[in-house]
């Protein structure tokens, strides 16, 4: 009997050492944090290879999933930030203005790309290039804003494809700012483009 305890007792502190000695698991790198202080950085090359190794990640693990594009994020970020970087913008306000550049992206009416619908010419709210040039480095509140978006949130219909500073007829969502000014929201002008089936 008292071998037979030995034995166990054996057993068990072997169980107990080969336990403790096993390497715990390494917990995956959150690349898409990564990839979102990079951005804030305004350095390029720490968010490509960021999404880089999350797109050999899910690869080597068999897993789907949809990867952020690294310069679609780091753009979106800056002209969120050229416009609303202010501190006392809502991040719904930046949602949405970042939503509108990425509805005319998919919209029959504007450019394919996000970079020609940021700098399209002669449309109302042109943006000046030479000062978005400047703006290399935005703020972590616009950053996350645009994560959330290239991730599939949305606040608006796809149809919402105008942004104005003053009020017009047909307004579908308004942010209100004493100091800074009002920001209106509108769909297109020819809603029967975005009917199913026609974009």
């Amino acid at each position: 009997m008292k071998k037979f305890i030995s034995l166990a007792a054996a057993a068990l502190l072997v169980f107990f050492l080969s336990t403790c000695a096993r390497k715990p698991e390494e917990p995956e790198p959150d690349y898409p944090g990564m990839m979102m202080q990079a951005a804030q950085q305004g350095d390029v090359d720490a968010g490509r290879q960021a999404q880089r190794l999350w797109e050999q990640s899910l690869a080597e693990s068999g897993e789907e999933g949809k990867v952020m594009d690294f310069d679609q994020l780091y753009l979106l970020s800056r002209l969120i930030h050229f416009k609303y970087g202010h501190y006392r913008y809502s991040n719904e306000l930046r949602m949405c203005a970042g939503e509108v550049m990425l509805n005319r992206m998919a919209s029959p009416e504007y450019p394919d790309t996000l970079e020609e619908v940021i700098f399209q010419k002669g449309i109302e709210e042109e943006v000046d290039e030479e000062a978005f040039a400047l703006c290399v480095s935005p703020s972590k509140d616009c950053v996350k804003a645009a994560a959330r978006l290239l991730q599939g949130e949305r606040m608006l219909e796809p149809e919402v494809v105008l942004e104005k500073h003053y009020p017009a007829a047909g307004v579908y969502a308004m942010f209100c700012n004493d100091l800074l000014g009002n920001t209106y929201f509108y769909k297109s002008e020819h809603p029967e483009l975005y009917k199913a089936g026609n974009n």
